[in-house]
């Protein structure tokens, strides 16, 4: 399911618990130098179990600093991009947790 319906049918606890379990699986994909690029709501899904799935990777890519993809599509995701992203255009962790905490906080 959608990360938007979940937190409409769950109490704080299992809110919380969803938050921490993206939280992991960011400091996965960072502790393998990989970056999402695209954490938003629309990005996480829930399995049948309740566990969060950081899905919508097509932004994802190794760490090398090359320049964030432009074009069709990145409207949507302005809101969830770090300030940063506008100026250079380079998805780093440190994009990735703004993104994460921007999406938390929704």
């Amino acid at each position: 399911g959608l990360l938007t319906e979940y937190l409409k049918s769950n109490n704080i606890y299992d809110q919380l618990t969803l938050t921490k379990g993206v939280a992991n699986g960011v400091m996965y994909l960072h502790s393998h130098n990989l970056v999402h690029g695209d954490i938003r709501a629309a990005s996480i899904l829930i399995d049948e179990r309740g566990n969060p799935r950081l899905a919508d990777t097509g932004l994802l890519k190794i760490l090398d600093n090359t320049p964030l993809m432009r074009g069709r599509g990145l409207a949507s995701v302005y809101r969830w991009m770090a300030p940063e992203l506008f100026n250079d255009l380079k998805r780093t962790y440190a994009s990735d947790v703004f993104a994460f905490t921007m999406t938390s906080w929704v």
